[in-house]
């Protein structure tokens, strides 16, 4: 499995000034206060809290935590007395920051103003993206939307300023993008009031997407209620090739878990296939917002050795055991579920109940047992199985009954066999 190098060492993208280093030694790791951005140099990353909160969670669950569980664990309001239970219980959290779209910012901060607190309780910034409607081109595009919504720009403005909330003006960019390349890092938890949200991902972090109340609730200072997630893992063998990108894998994911599959639950990537995408690899970023409205949750990707391309190129690069890591993990791993491919024995079944209009159907085992779900829109082209298809399929061994499951995993089902209808499929086992 990939080594996670959750750092103190922060990857800070800076517009027109390359790539910002913020290094931490061993000796002074313990005390050292990292800003959490270049605007806001007076507010620090809490490690310390953090890794209290991991120790205290550990002790208490008595097992070994997932580099997403360390992070939604670390930011516990109370992690003593906190009842936490996979898909059960519901958390409370302090995020470190928020961010805000423009569309969803304006009742977000009237209802904030509501509120009589005369300042934001956490560091939050304001982005003017959304209202920009794409018809003819930037510049003219760009001119028509501050011609159009010039009033809601200076309310957020001034907004922004008396109660302390970065602006990011019309023009500055993409939201999903600025927060990656300006407020993401290992280890923190954002929310955002957009669905790309979860694109900060790729630093290591976790970034959820929300709604506007839920902003205000942060922003006020109120902890954050989040329903304890389950966390699915996805171990990456091999690596890409020149053909293949991050984004191929998110699809294939997605197209496995479905919405159901991936509602409630982080999706977090792990294994050697992960040290051949760069934690600054535009793909390996963007597979995070593709989450959101299939799987309706966020994913994790671990600190790569390769963010040490930030070092200065004369510099030997740094290796995981040298730098500081509040949140190491260990080897071993506890997810609710696993996607992996894996060897099985070949069986022979024969299809069942397919239905375009549905979008699926079943493969009947011809050595019985229960049906297998297939999604039709797994399968490549145009081909849907006819009824009485003989088919050969891998699947996974069943467990007993009322046995509780720590992992499961789906694994490769072929159709036609020898053809290019291969897919992906099966059904993920739930405990």
């Amino acid at each position: 499995m990939a080594t996670y190098c959750l750092t103190v060492t922060r990857l800070q993208l800076a517009l027109g000034r390359g790539a910002r280093r913020l290094h931490v030694s061993a000796a002074h790791r313990a005390k050292a206060q990292v800003a959490m951005s270049r605007f806001e140099p007076t507010s620090y990353v809490n490690y310390d809290k953090l890794r209290s909160n991991v120790d205290i969670v550990k002790k208490r669950l008595n097992r070994p935590l997932t580099l997403s569980e360390k992070i939604v664990y670390g930011h516990l309001d109370d992690a003593h007395n906190q009842e936490i239970d996979r898909g059960r219980t519901y958390l409370r959290l302090r995020p470190d920051r928020v961010a805000m779209q423009d569309a969803t910012a304006q009742m977000a901060m009237l209802q904030f103003i509501s509120s009589g607190l005369a300042r934001v309780a956490v560091p939050s910034t304001i982005h003017c993206d959304h209202l920009i409607e794409a018809q003819t081109g930037g510049e003219q595009d760009l001119a028509r939307a501050k011609d159009i919504n010039q009033e809601v720009y200076n309310f957020l403005a001034s907004a922004g300023a008396k109660y302390g909330l970065g602006f990011w003006k019309p023009g500055s960019g993409i939201i999903h993008q600025i927060i990656l390349e300006n407020y993401a890092y290992p280890g923190v938890m954002l929310i955002g009031t957009d669905s790309h949200t979860p694109n900060g991902g790729g630093l290591g972090s976790i970034c959820i997407g929300v709604g506007g109340a839920d902003a205000v609730d942060v922003m006020a200072g109120i902890p954050w209620e989040l329903k304890c997630p389950n966390v699915i893992g996805v171990k990456l063998t091999g690596s890409l090739s020149g053909w293949t990108s991050p984004k191929d894998i998110i699809l294939k994911v997605a197209g496995i878990l479905t919405v159901k599959g991936g509602t409630g639950a982080i999706v977090e990537y792990h294994g050697p296939g992960v040290d051949s995408i760069s934690c600054t690899e535009p793909d390996a970023s963007k597979a995070e917002p593709l989450a959101s409205p299939r799987t309706r949750g966020p994913l994790s990707f671990p600190f790569l050795r390769e963010g040490s391309r930030v070092w200065e190129r004369e510099r030997k690069p740094p290796q995981p055991g040298e730098l500081p890591s509040p949140l190491p993990t260990k080897r071993t791993r506890t997810y609710s579920a696993t996607v992996r491919a894996r060897s099985s024995p070949v069986y022979k079944g024969v299809c069942k109940n397919f239905s375009r209009s549905q979008g699926h159907g079943f493969i009947r085992p011809c050595h019985g047992g229960e049906d297998i779900f297939v999604h039709i829109s797994d399968i490549e082209g145009e081909y849907v199985p006819m009824e009485g298809d003989e088919v050969t399929y891998k699947v996974c061994p069943v467990p007993p009954k009322n046995q509780k499951i720590q992992a499961v995993e789906v694994v490769i089902t072929h159709l036609n066999p020898g053809t290019k209808h291969e897919t992906w499929s099966g059904q993920i086992i739930s405990s």
